[in-house]
């Protein structure tokens, strides 16, 4: 259990700090080549910080801006799972599961000057919160080299608090990203290393300002060389 606080910022014209008390609970299971992991977690907010940026489509007049949301509620899950088979073979393949479900809710209504919330009503989601995240990796690993493969899914997305069917001006769609990355190690201390970010160069919009789709990182391809001092 931990209490969260943060002071108001200049341009909260309320001077309301945010305060929340939050709450993790989990457990752990490795045996063997398997390891796992599940938490729970809850955030209960009796004030939520909302901050104006250009970023967010704030008007100029208004960027540094600080609002307040009142009482939030955040509450999920994580899981993990992973497991090496051949674990102790010259070469091993590592697997690796994991999926975060997030439910973010106001729990009061009010009316905003902020965008991305606007007037709200008790029961709307938080924009740009994906519900679910799901990342899944699988790996060819000797002494000197390693090869990794990984697809990141992330839900659907609102860029305006609401509840029930998103309106298409509003949706940002869900999307899977695939990353390939190989490492060759020279030494305990160097390697070389070549990475392919968003490797089938999939479109995707990460925010919508003023009507306009902001693009998602196109496919890049890094390589580099890595010495450890």
């Amino acid at each position: 259990m931990q209490k969260g606080f943060a002071p108001a910022a200049p341009g909260n014209a309320d001077r309301q700090e945010e305060e929340s008390w939050n709450y993790e609970a989990g457990a752990r299971y490795n045996l063997g080549a398997l390891t796992s992991e599940a938490i729970f977690f809850y955030s209960d907010y009796s004030n939520m910080h909302g901050n104006c940026t250009a970023a967010q489509g704030c008007d100029d007049d208004n960027i540094g801006d600080q609002y307040n949301g009142g009482e939030v509620d955040v509450k999920g899950l994580e899981f993990s799972l992973a497991y090496n088979f051949n674990k102790d073979g010259d070469i091993h393949f590592p697997v690796k599961l994991a999926y975060t479900y997030t439910s973010a809710e106001f729990a009061n209504n009010f009316e905003s000057d902020f965008k991305p919330w606007g007037d709200v009503v008790k029961g709307d989601k938080l924009p740009y919160l994906p519900e679910n995240m799901l990342f899944a990796s699988a790996g060819v690993k000797a002494d000197s080299w390693q090869l990794t493969l990984a697809a990141r899914y992330t839900d659907e997305v609102r860029t305006v608090a609401g509840q029930d069917e998103i309106a298409q001006e509003n949706l940002i769609e869900a999307r899977t990203i695939v990353d390939l990355s190989g490492r060759y190690f020279i030494s305990d201390v160097q390697e070389v290393y070549l990475t392919a970010e968003n490797l089938f160069d999939t479109e995707y919009v990460t925010t919508k300002i003023h009507g306009s789709n902001f693009a998602g990182k196109p496919m890049t391809v890094t390589i580099g060389y890595s010495y450890k001092f």
